[in-house]
């Protein structure tokens, strides 16, 4: 089950999170690293969101790190920054975990959405 964290809550499961955010983070255009003190300020003041992979007895088996950006056309797009499985034997349908991402995307005005994923399985299951 995939849950957005409240801002408020982002410093809480930091710890846990934020290597794996930082490894797994898409390519900069100057390929500089990430500051991850800037990541963390963004999450806070909500302009990014860290949702986290729940399994039925509410153990943490990943994470999914998205931003609205807003083009100049006036589109919106969900950007999927990261996602993280910290629990590799964690059985996950992404059907159901992107169909509340794309409901979220709705609810919030975005037309689209965008990805940095390069895992071909992910992407097929995101068109559809």
């Amino acid at each position: 089950m995939l849950v957005a964290l409240l801002p408020n809550q982002v410093s809480e499961y930091w710890p846990l999170f934020k290597g794996h955010i930082e490894d797994s983070m898409p390519p900069t255009g100057d390929w500089i690293p990430y500051d991850m003190n800037l990541v963390l300020f963004h999450l806070i003041a909500g302009d990014a969101n860290l949702w986290i992979l729940k399994d039925k007895e509410h153990n943490v088996d990943g994470l999914v790190l998205t931003t609205i950006y807003n083009d100049i056309s006036g589109v919106r797009t969900l950007m999927i920054n990261n996602i993280v499985v910290v629990n590799k034997k964690a059985k996950v349908n992404w059907q159901i975990e992107f169909d509340t991402l794309k409901k979220y995307a709705y609810s919030k005005g975005c037309t689209k959405i965008g990805s940095f994923i390069m895992n071909q399985k992910l992407l097929d299951i995101l068109k559809e």
